[in-house]
């Protein structure tokens, strides 16, 4: 056997059993199916704070990925309504949608 040959066959040992380890699918929630995820979205953000998701939203919005500020301005009116950071997230929602040129969509959230 060459000396160099076991190191590797770990690596590529480990790459076979990782797809039937538990922490893998914890870390991606892919499925194939975008409900699944979604789903897997919203348990996630229900655990989170409102101001945690608010200034995730405006991280987004700073990025410009608004599809991203939506949905989380969105889950902190979905999972904290009375909330103080409620109204300020539906203003930022109205201004994210605003900037995607969807005006109906704006006024709505308003």
């Amino acid at each position: 056997m060459i000396s160099g040959r076991p190191s590797r066959v770990l690596p590529l040992l480990a790459v076979l059993l990782l797809p039937g380890c538990e922490t893998l699918s914890s870390l991606t929630p892919w499925t194939g199916r975008s409900d699944d995820l979604r789903a897997r979205e919203r348990d996630i953000a229900a655990n989170r704070s409102p101001e945690e998701l608010y200034n995730n939203g405006v991280d987004a919005l700073n990025q410009r990925r608004l599809a991203t500020a939506v949905t989380q301005f969105d889950a902190v009116e979905q999972n904290h309504p009375y909330s103080s950071w409620a109204v300020n997230a539906q203003l930022m929602r109205g201004y994210t949608e605003y900037l995607q040129n969807r005006y109906t969509e704006s006024i709505g959230t308003s």
